[in-house]
């Protein structure tokens, strides 16, 4: 259905009366989605945005589209169904019923083909009472996580009596690697057994290596733990991000770590508290902390490399924290932009040796090409801004119609499309965090909001500090002291694990936030007082000017 470029109209955004209707109606649909993994799909709170767009095919059907922060989770087909994304398949794996097949058939599907029967793998417990039409998700046999959607071309009643297997199994709607998957963030389907390994051994690392043995840093929030010691404490080379454990959320995986002894946990205020660490249980005494850790290289720069194999030692605190001794970065924030290969680029970087894990800047990339045109002597001797196109160059950056138009291309070009073609990632580096953090996407801006209430009386709320490790009440000090004004700090309502807050300063003072964030937090701007970090908008007044 999506093998085919399709085109959306302008979206609109699904109010939260709607945004319900929609969960009671996908629960409704599909039983096994438990509701607290559909309210995480699709949220209900104001910070988070919730869209609908009418969706062209490239046949003209028009469907509709639901996405959750550019990220599309849901599509309804032409028969009214509601139908799960890859990327929310891969966040409630067994929201749909599991049709397994081979690993060769998977790559016929990606091509467009139609599950066929003779290419299903048939459990010893049969195929349930699935019906004809039924909406169904396709994976490999032995991996829960779907790869494609589609609908029953087949009930199970008929399978039992077609002996032979022959004909239709799925009839195909959607796959990982198709049109509607670019459409997303082009995420790969995470690998819950690693993930969860990486974090447990991040954490025993945090809990024997990295945290102080000084009861004065207890208690500490449960994202201080994780975004100063837990993260840092990753093997180096490696992606941690607990949305892809089995976990899902850091509250749970620390409470299972609670019941196994290692840590002792309090809940005060809607956070969760780390009050102390059983240093004594054999899991962490008998564990080896992996050499090289993620956190080590920028320790190292600024002289700390002791820290690792030897206990933690208490630091000063820093700007963005309280009490964690950890050593932060110091200068400017700086965000380096950052890409991994998908599938369909892996052969590519493997002719020239490159790792399909590792992380890698637009001069990397760019080196990668001229190796890979050197290596295979493809460079257009005339001129030599112009690359050749072979087979695997084909396969990895051109479209299916260039393949017979398109001998060569500058390299520029092949930079930039190998760039398009890849998942962003921006390694953030900022005084307030223990390390630079890689992280998903592009950064999102610290937002200052200038609002009027009610005669000339003015407001300036900030929102957003906490990515760039800038302590929401660090940050209502240094403002009280600037502006000589009131400040206030309240924490943001939502269901994630992680507290965020919004700090509050009487009269219009962007100027000032703007000057605090640049002097005392290292937030880089420009001689026009402007930052790319930093968004600054106004809510107009009902009456009146400004």
């Amino acid at each position: 259905m999506f093998k085919k470029a399709f085109h959306t109209k302008p979206q609109s955004q699904v109010r939260s009366s709607d945004r319900r209707k929609l969960r009671s109606e996908l629960i409704a649909a599909y039983p096994n989605a438990s509701e607290s993994l559909v309210a995480d799909l699709l949220p209900t709170d104001t910070g988070r945005d919730v869209t609908q767009a009418k969706l062209v095919a490239h046949s003209g059907a028009q469907w509709t589209l639901y996405s959750v922060d550019g990220q599309p989770v849901l599509f309804r087909d032409l028969d009214g169904r509601l139908v799960p994304t890859v990327y929310s398949l891969w966040k409630i794996p067994g929201m749909l019923p599991l049709v397994h097949t081979h690993g060769p058939v998977l790559q016929k599907l990606f091509d467009g083909a139609d599950l066929m029967l003779p290419g299903v793998v048939v459990p010893p417990q049969g195929f349930g009472h699935f019906q004809y039409g039924d909406v169904a998700a396709i994976a490999v046999r032995g991996n829960p996580l779907p790869m494609a959607v589609g609908t029953m071309a087949v009930s199970a009643a008929d399978i039992g009596k077609n002996s032979e297997l022959r004909g239709k199994a799925v009839h195909v709607l959607h796959t990982f690697g198709d049109k509607l998957w670019e459409h997303g963030d082009r995420s790969e389907p995470p690998e819950m057994e690693e993930m969860d390994e990486i974090l447990e051994s991040a954490l025993l690392t945090a809990l024997k290596v990295r945290l102080p043995n000084d009861p004065k840093t207890l208690p500490m929030t449960s994202s201080e733990l994780y975004s100063a010691y837990i993260l840092p404490s990753r093997p180096r080379g490696t992606l941690l991000d607990i949305k892809y454990s089995s976990f899902k959320k850091l509250g749970k995986f620390l409470k299972a770590m609670e019941k196994r002894g290692l840590i002792k946990l309090k809940e005060r205020g809607g956070e969760t508290l780390l009050v102390s660490v059983n240093r004594q249980h054999p899991h962490i005494v008998e564990f080896d902390a992996p050499k090289k850790l993620a956190g080590d290289e920028k320790l190292q720069k600024e002289g700390l490399a002791g820290l690792v194999g030897a206990p933690a030692e208490t630091g000063g605190n820093a700007v963005g924290t309280q009490g964690s001794g950890a050593a932060k970065l110091t200068g400017p924030v700086s965000v380096i932009e950052l890409y991994k290969p998908l599938q369909k680029e892996l052969p590519l970087f493997q002719h020239v040796e490159h790792s399909k894990n590792s992380f890698y800047t637009l001069a990397d990339l760019r080196n990668l090409i001229n190796d890979y045109a050197t290596l295979h002597s493809l460079v257009d001797r005339s001129n030599p801004r112009m690359i050749k196109i072979d087979p695997h160059l084909a396969d990895s950056l051109l479209k299916r119609e260039e393949y017979t138009t398109i001998d060569y291309l500058p390299r520029d070009v092949l930079v930039q499309r190998l760039v398009d073609r890849m998942q962003a990632f921006h390694e953030l580096k900022a005084p307030g965090l223990t390390e630079g953090e890689i992280r998903k996407g592009v950064p999102k801006p610290i937002v200052i909001h200038l609002e009027k209430r009610g005669g000339n009386k003015c407001i300036t709320r900030i929102v957003g500090m906490e990515a760039f490790g800038i302590g929401a009440d660090q940050l209502a000090a240094c403002l009280k002291i600037r502006c000589a004004s009131s400040t206030s700090v309240t924490p943001i309502p939502g269901k994630t694990t992680t507290v965020f807050h919004e700090v509050m300063v009487q009269g219009t003072k962007s100027k000032d936030v703007c000057a605090v964030l640049e002097k005392e937090f290292g937030i880089p701007f420009t001689g026009s007082g402007t930052s790319r970090f930093v968004e600054v908008t106004q809510k107009a007044a009902k009456k009146g000017g400004k």
